[in-house]
């Protein structure tokens, strides 16, 4: 049974168009100055975390740039590589919410560690939902192009019939 190659669908352009813009945003950023401002606590925390952070944008950006191309040209392929940047995803926003969260706590503590703020404090769960929200959000997004890449870029059998309409046109 051979198989017939899938043109691209219009979405799967725009993915690629929306990677490609993305990707060329996190490599402007890369660039010295374009960074954002660390205050004392966050810039001990990334003195910390620097060579993990460097690795995992260097890998974003690997996989981001061979997804590109791999959805491009419509290779199985892409699937596999949007299921390892659902992955990433994972480990960079879990540490990094967490992280900057803890870090955040210890800024609030440090500001005045024995009189509150004067406003009334929020549940220790509340503080623990945007965090949680987001790394849901994320994920879902990421696994949502996965399932998408891997519909499009699967490999269909042949027609056995040259009447019948494929169903992805």
């Amino acid at each position: 049974m051979t198989t017939m190659e899938r043109t691209r669908p219009f979405f799967a352009t725009i993915i690629c168009v929306v990677t490609a813009l993305y990707l060329g945003y996190r490599l402007f950023l890369m660039l010295p100055g374009h960074q954002p401002v660390l205050t004392t606590q966050t810039s001990e925390f990334q003195n910390h975390a620097r060579l993990f952070s460097v690795a995992i944008m260097w890998i974003e950006i690997v996989l981001s740039a061979s997804g590109i191309i791999a959805l491009w040209l419509m290779h199985p392929v892409a699937a596999i590589i949007y299921a390892a940047k659902m992955v990433t995803t994972v480990i960079d926003v879990a540490i990094g919410v967490f992280a900057l969260h803890v870090v955040h706590a210890e800024q609030a503590m440090l500001a005045n560690p024995t009189h509150s703020l004067g406003q009334t404090t929020m549940p220790v769960w509340a503080t623990w939902a945007l965090p949680i929200m987001a790394i849901i959000f994320l994920v879902a997004f990421q696994v949502l192009l996965f399932l998408y890449v891997r519909r499009v870029t699967a490999p269909v059998p042949e027609l056995r019939n040259s009447n019948k309409r494929p169903d992805f046109v």
